[in-house]
């Protein structure tokens, strides 16, 4: 497992809608710090892969075959490969001469924790095992069909990053800014938070 930082900095970039707001501008959002993507971050940040850091793509190499095959994309390793940065995979993967095994018993063990759901999750937790100071995500939302059930794992390890006096940034709380259900009780985060920042 690669440990050596470059920064006590980290902003993990997704594709949800808080990243494609930002797009255009994302390094904007990135400055001081490592910058980490995945999976098909090459096809959604063209503009920026030669500022990324460290590169994720920890599906299985028979799922990665059949999506490239799907969306007719057969270059996919070559690409990773051509970024000349550490790719960080579960199991070996053609063409790409820098990919760096997940160390997942490690990273496991060290949290206490095997609780994930999805790649960003994975990405989170070696973050805080390398022990940032402060870790940044735009595009890691959970709002949509498709990823919200990796909204509880996510969370959970912010306040895990939290606990641990990590600084958490971007957008990665965006999803706490959902409206409450309970009619009973809206208003009540609102007016205590107002109160807490005035010091009222």
């Amino acid at each position: 497992m690669d440990l050596e930082r470059k920064s006590d900095k980290v902003t993990i970039l997704g594709f949800g809608q808080t990243a494609l707001e930002r797009k255009h501008n994302i390094l904007d959002y990135c400055k001081d710090g490592e910058i980490w993507t995945l999976n098909t971050a090459y096809r959604f940040y063209p503009h920026i892969l030669t500022n990324i850091d460290r590169y994720f793509e920890l599906h299985s190499y028979d799922f990665l075959k059949e999506e490239m095959e799907l969306h007719k994309d057969p270059n996919r390793f070559k690409i990773l490969d051509a970024l000349d940065i550490p790719i960080y995979v579960s199991e070996t993967l053609p063409l790409i001469k820098k990919q760096v095994t997940y160390s997942y018993d490690k990273v496991f063990k060290q949290l206490g924790t095997n609780s994930f759901n999805g790649s960003p999750c994975l990405m989170l937790m070696l973050a805080i095992c390398m022990g940032y100071k402060e870790i940044n995500s735009y595009g890691i939302d959970q709002l949509d069909k498709q990823h919200e059930d990796q909204r509880g794992a996510w969370s959970f390890l912010l306040g895990l990053a939290h606990a641990k006096g990590i600084k958490i940034g971007g957008t990665a709380n965006y999803f706490l800014l959902a409206k409450e259900n309970d009619v009973g009780l809206r208003g009540i985060r609102e007016d205590y938070g107002e109160r807490i920042v005035n010091n009222t």
